[in-house]
C-alpha cells in the first residue's frame, strides 16, 4: 500500500467506516428535517377576527361621484402579533342604501341622484362563501353621505 492510501486510511478510516458515517449522517439528517416539518405552521392558525374599511365618513356631493373603499382583514394567533392583510378583493360589498350609494364588487362606490346621510357601507367576509347563513360572518362598516346641491 502506497504512501497516499495509508495516509487517506488514516483520515477517513476504512470504506466501511465511511459508508456508516454517511449512513448515520444520513439518518441524524431526516430526523431533523421530519421534526421540523411536524411542527404546526404559526400561519396556518391565524383566524380573521375583524374588518377595518376606508375612508370612513365619506361625503359625496354630487351624482356620479365615486370613493374607492379598502377593507383590511385583521388575523389573529395569540401570542403572535396580529397581522393585517388587504382583502378588498375578497369580501363582499353591500351598501344600505342602493339607490343612494352604490357599491361593486371592487369596493368602488358611485353617489347616485339621491340625498342620505348615515348611509352604512358594509365588507363582510364569511366562513361559508356557498351557504353564508351556515357560517359565521365578519363585517366592517363604515358611513357614508350623499349631498346633491342645492336639494339636500
Amino acid at each position: 500500500m502506497d504512501i497516499q492510501a495509508r495516509l487517506l486510511r488514516m483520515q477517513c478510516g476504512s470504506e466501511g467506516d465511511v459508508m456508516k458515517h454517511d449512513w448515520r449522517r444520513s439518518i441524524i439528517v431526516a430526523a431533523i428535517v421530519l421534526s421540523f416539518l411536524s411542527l404546526p405552521s404559526c400561519g396556518a392558525d391565524r383566524k380573521l377576527t375583524s374588518i377595518t374599511v376606508t375612508p370612513q365618513n365619506v361625503t359625496l356631493s354630487g351624482p356620479g361621484l365615486t370613493v374607492q373603499y379598502t377593507a383590511l382583514g385583521i388575523y389573529t394567533n395569540s401570542p403572535h402579533p396580529d397581522v393585517v392583510r388587504d382583502i378588498t378583493s375578497q369580501v363582499v360589498w353591500q351598501s344600505e342604501a342602493p339607490e343612494v350609494i352604490s357599491i361593486d364588487s371592487t369596493g368602488l362606490a358611485t353617489s347616485q341622484f339621491a340625498c342620505g346621510t348615515n348611509i352604512g357601507i358594509s365588507a363582510t367576509v364569511f366562513s361559508n362563501p356557498s351557504n353564508p347563513s351556515a357560517g359565521t360572518a365578519t363585517v366592517g362598516r363604515v358611513t357614508a353621505n350623499v349631498k346633491q346641491p342645492p336639494t339636500c
